[in-house]
């Protein structure tokens, strides 16, 4: 799927016609709610090395690097051998180790060992509850930039949450998935706990997951087997974060990517 992102239009190109990833698809898939919030802030408060280990006091310089800390010193504060779990005093720095680890090597990743310092600014929002962020649209909005990059080829491996564009592919494609115990997708929110690994009736071959194969499976896509709306008779479908992102799905609006860019979604290319 990457192989056939372009990202003027940010939409994949299939022989059928464009796909794209929807506002409401991501918040179908994910749970995370798109257009709830106020936009998402980095500071670059923290990216010192100085100012970061009054964060993580412990830190040493191995572990910093421009503006980012190491993955490993990261990992160190969950390690409960190291770190005494029943220390109230522990809480904060464990919960935004583990919360930078999740940001910098998930929703917000761009390298497979650094997260990066400004991300400390919405964690400290989210500790003292001061408002609600509009994380989804950051979300979706580095997906396009990562699916960007790597469909000019700047980047060794794709960042953000790329197990996104697997399921999207599962969903609207219908190629690829393992086998399921059971076809009860629509009960399922988000709907990405529909594919988990325990709902699999067995892994599948490994024919199933062949680049050249898989290849060949999206050539073949027709305007008739492509499922255009997997989530139309989903139970949840009047959650109010779906709503509100299927309004959004049907607009050209600006998603916010983290550290100081946008990215454009083009409703009029992606909703019929």
């Amino acid at each position: 799927m990457v192989e056939r992102w372009w990202p003027n239009t940010h939409t994949f190109y299939l022989p059928c016609g464009e796909l794209g990833i929807t506002p409401r698809d991501f918040t179908v898939l994910t749970g995370i709610g798109i257009g709830i919030g106020e936009p998402i802030i980095f500071e670059d408060f923290y990216t010192e090395y100085g100012k970061a280990l009054t964060i993580f006091p412990a830190m040493e310089f191995k572990d910093y690097e421009k503006g980012c800390i190491s993955f490993a010193h990261l990992e160190t504060f969950l390690d409960h051998i190291r770190v005494d779990f029943n220390d109230k005093g522990n809480t904060k720095v464990i919960f935004r180790a583990f919360m930078l680890l999740y940001f910098g090597g998930v929703l917000f990743g761009n390298s497979k060992s650094w997260a990066r310092l400004e991300l400390i600014g919405p964690l400290a929002i989210l500790e003292n509850m001061t408002y609600t962020i509009n994380f989804g649209s950051a979300i979706l909005g580095h997906l396009y930039y990562c699916l960007d990059q790597a469909s000019k080829q700047e980047v060794k491996y794709i960042g953000g949450l790329f197990q996104l564009i697997e399921y999207h592919c599962y969903e609207y494609c219908q190629i690829g998935h393992h086998i399921l115990i059971d076809n009860r997708l629509d009960d399922f929110y988000p709907r990405m706990l529909a594919w988990k690994t325990t709902r699999r009736k067995f892994t599948g071959n490994k024919a199933k997951q062949h680049l050249a194969l898989m290849r060949q499976q999206l050539d073949l896509r027709t305007i008739n087997n492509i499922q255009w709306d997997p989530f139309r008779n989903m139970k949840d479908a009047l959650k109010r974060e779906v709503v509100i992102a299927g309004n959004i799905s049907r607009k050209r609006v600006l998603l916010q990517y983290p550290f100081g860019g946008y990215e454009w979604y083009l409703g009029d290319r992606c909703w019929a």
